[in-house]
């Protein structure tokens, strides 16, 4: 189970209501399973059903409101995830925040009369508080719902003062999450009932908490490019790759609407420069990492032709492995378990039949 810190506001500048404040409420106390849906592929979620512990508070607007889950955090609070909203009177969608910048600039005053213009709202900060949320994740989630969309102006006021104090605390405590990363935290801009209604905009914030809790899903395959003496070919990552100076086969991300066979042919004539032939799947295995999940299809491939002079664009040295000198370099960490299986089970042997 998952347990998500949600928070909105009271009413403020004379309103009787505040919706942000309403949707916390009506979630808070309650554990329930999220469905997810059909995966949108690429980027999709890990999981697709998602249990969720609720807690939700409503904070006042001023600054002890502001500071009030920055506090928690400093007392030792932990959740698998924050999400906090906010109301946006002039808003048609939900808005997913990419950051807060370290700026107070109030149009109108808070519920405490206090009304700073253009200062710091942490003078030892950075000038912007990136969200820790898989943004990348959500947008590919809500592609296709016109009810949701990035937003990258969370304004001057109290929400954009709650949402830097937070992911400052956040990054200053060095917050990770089960998975190992930073603690992920994103804040929400909710517009009025009457461009969406209230129950439509719980049920996308309940799917915006769900899916904080997650990490995207890659499908990525590698090539296993066998030579007429039985040497398979590696591949070390060039210094700007990520995860540099580690030995892989080539291969990478399937497209959408590509088979791993079509992306193996792709990326290894992208990432060498040469064609080959995918024979067969050698293996699937799942990995995790504390940012992603890979499902990680090895494919057996043979050359078209001679090989000829190699074109690297991602990696910055190659080297021709026979089955003894496998484990001589350093592979990728999902790669180990699958060398060690095929180094056991002889190159030569790839020869044979599935």
């Amino acid at each position: 189970m998952h347990r998500v810190l949600v928070t909105g506001f009271e009413p403020f500048d004379g309103d009787e209501h505040n919706i942000s404040g309403e949707i916390a409420q009506h979630l808070d106390g309650a554990t329930e399973v999220v469905e997810l849906g059909v995966s949108p592929g690429q980027q999709g979620a890990e999981s697709r059903s998602v249990e969720v512990n609720w807690e939700c508070r409503v904070l006042s607007v001023d600054e002890a409101g502001s500071r009030e889950v920055s506090d928690l955090l400093e007392g030792g609070e932990e959740w698998d995830a924050i999400l906090q909203l906010g109301f946006a009177e002039r808003r048609s969608r939900l808005c997913l925040e990419s950051g807060a910048v370290n700026e107070a600039n109030f149009r109108i005053p808070d519920n405490s009369g206090r009304q700073p213009s253009e200062s710091f709202i942490d003078e030892e900060g950075l000038p912007l508080q990136l969200t820790t949320a898989p943004l990348k994740m959500l947008l590919t989630e809500f592609d296709s719902d016109s009810d949701v969309r990035k937003s990258d102006d969370a304004g001057r006021f109290v929400c954009n003062e709650t949402c830097y104090r937070t992911l400052r605390t956040i990054d200053r405590l060095g917050r990770r999450d089960r998975h190992g990363r930073p603690l992920p935290a994103i804040f929400v801009h909710v517009p009025p009932a009457s461009q969406v209604s209230f129950e439509r905009q719980v049920e996308l914030v309940r799917r915006v908490g769900a899916l904080l809790t997650q990490r995207p899903r890659l499908r990525v395959v590698a090539g296993i490019i066998l030579a007429d003496d039985d040497r398979v070919l590696a591949a070390r990552r060039a210094p700007d790759e990520a995860m540099p100076g580690n030995w892989e086969f080539p291969g990478g991300k399937v497209e959408p609407g590509e088979s791993e066979a079509e992306a193996v042919e792709r990326e290894i004539s992208e990432e060498l420069g040469v064609e080959v032939r995918p024979l067969r799947c050698l293996e699937r295995l799942e990995h995790g990492y504390p940012s992603m999940v890979v499902d990680l299809s090895f494919w057996l491939c043979e050359p078209v032709g001679a090989l000829g002079e190699l074109r690297l664009t991602a990696h910055d040295q190659t080297r021709w492995l026979e089955n003894d000198d496998l484990t001589s370099v350093e592979w990728l960490e999902p790669d180990i378990d699958f060398i060690r299986r095929l180094q056991s089970d002889g190159l030569s042997n790839l020869r044979r039949p599935a």
